[in-house]
């Protein structure tokens, strides 16, 4: 066993996928889906919080608690949920803390298959958004310090909230997408009905090679090198943006 100090507090199902999917990272929010048995014997913080696909705790998996007991994520190593999953809940351990960032079983691990993976929920006098892939590609704010909204994003964080003049930029995008095919995906919600500049890009500045790409507010690509194309949106509707690129247009 390799849980050895926690107990087996109970299971939850993951959800089923289409497809053959194996290792998606799962969003689990346990001070709402796990009974009330189970939070008594957890730390409010979730430091003794762990996870198995098996009832004997052999096959432990790797977990990045974000925000205690509301936003934990879950990479499922070796289970296969395209047809449902059985995910096993351990604790009753006091004192016990989340394995370090680096560890098999710690925050980048849950992101192991990913470049970038940047959660926006620090909001303070930096605006300094971690990578927890651990790929150490943090983000900076170019101006002013945030606040956040009241309203929850889908994972159950408040929003984050940037006024028309704020930006963040990624650390060295370039050699992050350099040559390579890849996606990318974000949630967003305006909390205003106006005019607007672009999600994503590939530059913050305007310059005048070619290879600069914008993601607009409608998910349109761009190519306008005089800067982020403006485009009226509704405010108060959460949108998913999701792109696949073939190759390393967008640096």
């Amino acid at each position: 066993m390799s849980l050895v100090g926690f107990t087996l507090l109970g299971s939850i199902e993951a959800p089923t996928l289409t497809g053959t999917a194996t290792g998606v990272p799962l969003l689990v929010k346990p001070n709402t889906e796990f009974t009330a048995a189970m939070l008594l014997n957890l730390d409010v913080g979730g430091g003794d919080l762990r996870f198995s696909s098996d009832a004997a705790g052999l096959n432990q998996l790797p977990c990045e608690i974000v925000d205690g007991l509301d936003v934990v994520w879950v990479k499922p190593t070796g289970v296969s949920i395209s047809t449902g999953a059985t995910l096993y809940v351990w604790g009753d351990n006091t004192g016990a803390v989340q394995p370090a960032v680096g560890d098999a079983f710690g925050r980048n691990a849950v992101w192991s298959d990913y470049e970038a993976v940047i959660h926006a929920n620090e909001v303070g006098t930096n605006g300094v958004f971690a990578d927890s892939t651990g790929n150490g590609y943090d983000t900076t704010l170019t101006t002013g310090t945030l606040s956040t909204t009241t309203t929850d994003n889908p994972f159950g964080l408040a929003w984050p909230d940037f006024d028309t003049s704020q930006v963040v930029k990624l650390t060295s995008s370039y050699a992050m997408l350099n040559n390579t095919a890849y996606s990318v995906s974000m949630w967003w919600n305006a909390d205003v009905s106006e005019n607007f500049i672009g999600l994503f890009g590939s530059r913050y500045k305007s310059p005048s090679d070619s290879n600069n790409i914008q993601i607009t507010s409608d998910g349109r690509p761009s190519n306008n090198p005089s800067g982020f194309i403006n485009v009226s949106q509704s405010a108060n509707v959460t949108r998913l943006l999701k792109i696949k690129c073939d190759s390393a247009s967008l640096q």
